[in-house]
């Protein structure tokens, strides 16, 4: 079982005393001493991808906390135990490594030369990476293109490895084309889409074939050479292939033979229309693509087949255009795009049958677009069309328009925002009035006096009742639109708890016309500091035109029916730069409206709030002097008394002689930030004339006193 050296090993351990047992005993005890402490080392460099040495890279090796950085000479190793598993994993900022990281099992042995490869990644770019290789894992070689903001292709390494470093985020498309023609590739196209961050193992895995196989590939473009996608490429033999997002497409591993490519997609035209070739090596048949036109044909004729010339022929949708019928009736739309149309005749004094004509989606030639006219003096004779469109200029479909005479008549927008009224009696007054729950509309409304003719470009801009602003919704009130002259805008709602707000604007405030807006603002713009509102936040603007003004205009905000000294608030205007809400001095206040007025050559947000000061800072006390019989406002009145402006939200005032005597306490309690003395003691007796001395101390510790003085 042991052997001849193992059975001499036991003869001699069994000797007792024997000197040799113990060497023996030693020796053995010394070898697994050995066996249990070896080391070893894995070790090798880290170079970029021009083979320079790259330093300060952080190499980890796990299990464990083994850390070493590479040197100036990219040189890193580690000294470890045998017998056990490891992994080593490089690490720097903005770098990617090949391989990402070294495993070992049960390692044994020293282990050299296991170097890394590093490759820069930009901030905010990407990589693209794989491997072209066989079902067995060995290296073919080959080209792989990659398409995107433009197209590119790189090489395949002897180790069967492809890159794309530092693209733009986007979509790409990869297609590998080998050097050898008898290898299928699967995938043959791999289509990355939104791509924003690193990608690897995009792989191509090559099969051999027993014939050799090519690859008939091209691009479709449009006229301007910029790629179109979405076509359809069929191929000769039922094959299909779709051109790709930057507009190639591939059929892959075709034997030699004679095949035809031809493009589809519909709305579309191509040249070459198609291409016929003999497969004996890669080729590379193109296309360019043009948009697909048709023509809109018909007649207009009476009832008994005569022609009817000169009628208006209308068309409206994906595109527009009017034609007048010839002298046989006929007319003719050329060079029309697909799209959804509809065709309208018009010719005073004719009823037409069918009133139009609706062409869902127009992609082929229509040539018996026919209407019949019937001619009638009985007044329904003219037409009134016009526009709906917002403030951007852009045509809104599916609105009400309301036409009122003696009767009333109503019809929806269009596609291009067009309405029109047709067979409408002469010598009558119409109004035109349209209607959305969504809109204002300016003009709200246009009468026509007196129909005569056709009437044309009757037009309409609307504007959004609702108005969302970085998250403020503002809920607009009235529109109006206001000229050179000037004009007074009101808000006259009465179940508007804005109503009464009002802009008014004097003569040659606008050089243009100006259409302005009032509106209630719920979630006003959050402020650095904190105001007392006391009335709802309105918004007044400028729907069309500047925000600026050539001279000041006057705008009055209702207060709070709760506000029982409205020379206690003032308006405040929204800051967006320095998201504060800035005092304006006041003009003046309507008591008996409850509006206070201001002048500004601005737009915005506006509020009412009570003005309350952070300190004592600010205190004001007038009419100082006070002499309320003189009969001037500007001095004061009994019933007016001395107000003490910009306290904070607590504060004392003490109304002393002076002798030191006090006259009267006041407190400010309800933080409106003001206090009215009326000029009385403490009982409640008019004081006489003379100088006294206030002093005003707050719950903060602050304080301040001075003198006013009393003319009786």
């Amino acid at each position: 079982m042991f052997g001849i050296k193992g059975k001499m090993i036991l003869n001699i351990l069994s000797k007792k005393n024997s000197i040799l047992r113990y060497f023996v005993l030693f020796f053995v005890f010394m070898t697994c001493l050995s066996n249990l402490n070896a080391k070893v080392t894995i070790s090798g460099y880290v170079r970029d991808e021009s083979s320079a040495p790259l330093a300060s890279v952080a190499m980890n090796i796990s299990p464990g906390f083994g850390l070493t950085v590479s040197s100036a000479n990219g040189f890193y190793s580690f000294y470890v135990s045998t017998g056990s598993n490891y992994v080593v994993t490089p690490y720097l900022h903005n770098y990617g490594f090949i391989p990402s990281s070294r495993t070992y099992t049960n390692l044994s042995s020293t282990q050299t030369n296991q170097d890394f490869t590093a490759t820069e990644f930009l901030p905010g770019k990407i990589s693209i990476r794989g491997c072209v290789k066989d079902v067995l894992g060995s290296w073919i070689g080959g080209v792989v293109f990659i398409g995107g903001d433009w197209i590119s292709y790189t090489s395949v390494d002897s180790s069967g490895n492809y890159k794309f470093n530092n693209y733009n985020p986007g979509n790409y498309v990869l297609m590998v084309s080998s050097l050898y023609s008898s290898y299928t590739f699967d995938p043959y196209i791999i289509s990355l889409e939104n791509v924003n961050t690193n990608q690897f193992n995009q792989d191509f895995v090559g099969t051999s074939v027993a014939t050799n196989t090519y690859a008939i590939s091209g691009y479709v473009k449009y006229a301007s050479s910029e790629m179109i996608t979405g076509v359809t490429m069929h191929l000769s033999g039922a094959k299909t292939a779709t051109s790709l997002i930057w507009g190639y497409y591939i059929f892959p591993c075709l034997p030699s033979g004679i095949y035809t490519v031809t493009p589809q997609k519909d709305g579309w035209i191509f040249s070459p229309e198609s291409t016929t070739i003999t497969l004996g090596g890669y080729a590379y048949p193109s296309f360019f693509a043009f948009p697909s036109t048709y023509s809109v044909r018909g007649y207009v004729r009476d009832s008994s087949s005569n022609a009817v010339s000169g009628a208006l022929v209308f068309l409206s949708g994906s595109s527009t255009g009017t034609v007048i019928t010839g002298a046989d009736g006929s007319y003719a739309f050329v060079s029309i795009s697909t799209g959804a149309y509809t065709i309208t005749p018009e010719k005073k004094y004719y009823n037409f049958s069918p009133a139009n004509i609706e062409i869902a989606y127009l992609n082929s030639e229509k040539t018996d677009m026919n209407f019949f006219g019937v001619y009638s003096t009985s007044g329904y004779t003219c037409s009134i069309r016009g526009h709906i469109r917002n403030i951007q200029n852009a045509e809104l479909p599916g609105i009400s328009m309301n036409l009122y005479w003696s009767a009333q008549e109503s019809t929806i927008t269009a596609n291009g925002g067009l309405y029109q009224f047709l067979n409408l009696k002469e010598k009558e007054n119409y109004v035109l009035s349209p209607e959305n729950e969504n809109y204002y509309f300016i003009p709200s409304s246009i009468t026509v006096l007196n129909l005569e003719n056709d009437e044309e470009n009757k037009d309409f801009t609307a504007i959004s009742k609702t108005i969302n602003e970085n998250g403020s919704i503002i809920e607009t009130e009235v529109v109006e639109t206001v000229g050179v002259a000037g004009k007074v805008v009101t808000v006259t709602n009465n179940a508007s708890t804005i109503k009464g707000a009002q802009i008014s604007i004097p003569a040659f405030a606008f050089s243009t016309n100006t259409i302005i807006a009032i509106g209630k603002v719920t979630n006003p713009p959050a402020a650095g500091d904190e105001i007392r509102q006391k009335s709802s936040v309105i918004d007044f603007r400028a729907v069309t035109g500047t925000v600026m003004f050539s001279t000041s205009v006057v705008i009055s905000l209702p207060y709070a029916s709760d506000v029982s000294n409205p020379y206690s608030i003032k308006a405040f205007t929204y800051n967006p730069v320095t998201l504060t809400w800035d005092k304006i001095p006041t003009k003046s206040i309507n008591t008996a409206n409850k509006l206070l007025s201001i002048e500004t050559n601005h737009l915005s947000y506006y509020v009412l709030a009570y003005d309350i000061g952070i300190d004592l800072s600010k205190v004001r006390v007038y009419p100082n002097p006070f002499k309320p019989n003189d009969g001037q406002a500007k001095t004061g009145t009994w019933g007016q008394g001395i107000l003490f402006d910009g306290l904070t939200e607590k504060a004392e005032i003490g109304i002393y002689s002076i002798s030191g005597q006090l006259v009267i306490k006041l407190d400010e309690t309800d933080a409106d930030g003001q206090m009215v003395w009326y000029a009385t003691n403490i009982e409640n007796e008019k004081v006489a004339s003379g100088v006294y001395i206030y002093s005003i101390t707050n719950n903060s510790g602050d304080k301040k006193t001075g003198k006013l003085a009393v003319i009786r």
